[in-house]
């Protein structure tokens, strides 16, 4: 989006209002014209943005994957920190009594397992990270 001119840009060259492409970059569903439009307004291949495969850019070739670094993440995530994080947040959220959608649940297993991999980390920074994201949360 940013490199496309930003939301305003882009409303104005897709013709979707820039209120409905704000509540589409917040996860709402897109109809498949509005899709479209976006892709073509963006630059991008309407598979890459409707399903994140294949080239972004249109007539862009993609690059085999190669070897370990293919799963970028794999090997450098501590996954006892991880495991802890996903642990905190799911009973914290049940304590609390509402399920998060899986995209706000993995924002804030990220924060509490940023916070854990601190060296200063301790209860009070978890709780802090937790606060944050039900405040983002309301």
């Amino acid at each position: 989006m940013g490199a496309a001119g930003g939301p305003s840009a882009v409303a104005g060259r897709s013709g979707i209002p820039l209120g409905s492409l704000k509540h589409h970059l917040d996860g709402r569903a897109m109809k498949p014209a509005a899709l479209v439009a976006l892709a073509d307004a963006c630059n991008v291949s309407l598979e890459w943005l409707a399903a994140g495969r294949g080239p972004m850019r249109p007539g862009e070739q993609l690059a085999p994957p190669s070897g370990p670094t293919f799963f970028k993440l794999f090997g450098t995530v501590d996954m006892e920190t991880m495991a802890q994080a996903m642990e905190v947040a799911a009973l914290t959220f049940q304590a609390k009594g509402f399920t998060p959608s899986w995209r706000r649940m993995a924002q804030v297993v990220t924060l509490i397992y940023d916070t854990l991999k601190e060296p200063e980390a301790d209860d009070t920074a978890v709780q802090r990270a937790l606060s944050e994201a039900e405040d983002e949360n309301r």
